[in-house]
């Protein structure tokens, strides 16, 4: 099955191109935005697709949207986007694509972090803190952090990198009452959004937002970071990674045993990343198995994106 790397919808006015979505003009007011399957890592597009992702990734985005829209305005609209494509153009759309109102977006990714993890991990370990944020020494790789903590970041263009920036320096971009507002909500839609995952067994590690204003200034929740492209889902567990047993280890991978759970850990390359997978899935995992004695297998095939994305993101879909 091919992916769609790049739509080319002729009935609506082309905009705009972005790591994964293609935008088109709706009128003057409102935009077609299609999810492709274009996969973008560390704000580089790869060059294979990963079919069906728009779809699975629009799924995810719709139903977040949907549950918290009642805690803060969004762009959403209820047109359906294959109405306004032409007939042979509706497969491009079908299930993958949203009609919403267009708003001016802010210049800023508002990330929130309840783990520490990821670059937040990388930058704990050398200054004690997080986008200059001071958190408790001794805290360990993917530990739920005391205090959720918001960590902005400017809006890198395709090819660059997003840059960490300070909420004083937020403020200085789009204004102090805007700044706190979008931290205010950002910080509420993760707590929410936590908490329904945990219920499912899936720990939201941390997330992005988007936000939008309108002519008047008001502020709109534009772009979900809880789909799995912004997120850092994990599946939930009670693994004690300080206490951990080591099962094995290479000079890019090691694999630490929480009992019924493992820490798989992939350190350099385009693999890299943490993950927690549970040891009765590992049967069902690509290149991944068990041997006679109980001991962890990964195959050379094997990248922490198979892992991630096949027993994470897709078994748990919200429904």
């Amino acid at each position: 099955m091919a992916g769609l790397m790049k739509t080319n919808i002729k009935s609506l006015p082309f905009l705009h191109s972005g790591k994964v979505r293609d935008i088109y003009a709706v009128g003057d007011d409102k935009m077609l935005v299609v999810q492709t399957d274009r996969l973008s890592a560390f704000d580089v597009i790869m060059e294979d697709p990963i079919p069906e992702k728009g779809r699975i990734l629009t799924a995810m985005s719709n139903f977040w949207f949907k549950k918290f829209g009642h805690l803060m305005p969004n762009h959403m609209t209820d047109i359906d986007p294959e109405t306004l494509v032409a007939p042979e153009e509706r497969d491009q759309v079908r299930g993958r694509a949203i009609v919403v109102k267009k708003f001016k977006p802010l210049p800023i990714e508002a990330i929130v972090r309840g783990y520490i993890i990821g670059t937040g991990w990388k930058d704990y370990q050398k200054t004690g803190a997080v986008c200059g944020i001071k958190l408790p020494a001794g805290l360990k790789e993917a530990q739920k952090l005391p205090e959720v903590i918001f960590t902005p970041s400017t809006k890198a263009e395709i090819g660059d990198h997003d840059e960490n920036i300070s909420f004083e320096r937020m403020k200085e971009i789009v204004g102090a009452d805007t700044a706190e507002k979008v931290r205010d909500m950002a910080v509420t839609l993760y707590k929410a959004a936590a908490e329904y995952a945990a219920s499912k067994g899936i720990i939201i590690a941390d997330t992005k937002f988007e936000f939008g204003q309108d002519d008047d200034g008001k502020v709109y929740f534009i772009s979900n970071g809880n789909d799995s492209e912004g997120r850092g889902y994990i599946q939930m567990s009670q693994i004690d990674i300080s206490n951990g047993k080591k099962l094995s280890e290479n000079e890019n991978s090691e694999i630490i045993s929480g009992g019924t759970d493992v820490l798989i850990r992939v350190r350099e390359g385009k693999d890299a990343g943490i993950g927690l997978v549970s040891i009765h899935n590992l049967n069902e995992l690509k290149g991944v198995k068990l041997d006679s004695s109980g001991n962890i297998i990964i195959g050379a095939g094997t990248s922490f994106h198979d892992i991630t994305y096949n027993d994470i993101i897709k078994k748990y879909i919200p429904s």
